[in-house]
Formats: C-alpha cells, sequence, structure tokens
C-alpha cells in the first residue's frame, strides 16, 4: 500500500464526488437515478440498491458501490 498514492485517489474521488453533485444539482427533478455499469455487464441485476441525497455523496467517506443502483434525492 502506498499512503500517498490512497491519499491522491480519496482526494480525486472526493472531486468527482462533488463536481457530480454540481451537475445533478442542476436537473429539475425530485429524484434522479444512478446505475453503476461497466461494458458487458448492462443486463445485470443491481448489486446494491441505495437511496442517497446530495449531502450524503459529498460525505468524505462516501463511495458509489460497483454495479449499484442509486436513487438521488435532488431536492
Amino acid at each position: 500500500m502506498d499512503p500517498v498514492k490512497d491519499a491522491e485517489d480519496i482526494e480525486n474521488d472526493r472531486k468527482i464526488c462533488c463536481e457530480l453533485c454540481e451537475i445533478l444539482a442542476l436537473a429539475d427533478e425530485d429524484w434522479i437515478e444512478l446505475y453503476g455499469v461497466w461494458a458487458g455487464n448492462e443486463g445485470c441485476e443491481p448489486l446494491a440498491h441505495e437511496e442517497v441525497s446530495l449531502d450524503d455523496i459529498r460525505r468524505e467517506l462516501f463511495r458509489f458501490k460497483e454495479g449499484g443502483f442509486y436513487r438521488v434525492k435532488l431536492r
């Protein structure tokens, strides 16, 4: 394990989540659905189902789960 690389990855994840929240906040919707899909598994059932808010996504320890289906509360 490389603590410097881990810290960089955590910071990069935070940046991406904050930028995603900025984009999602522009939607004129109360809820939006996000799917974690990899090429080739488009027809597979989600491995996780969660309802989250933009505040949840902005939290430091938040991580999207691989193969997850998320209902995100925008308002």
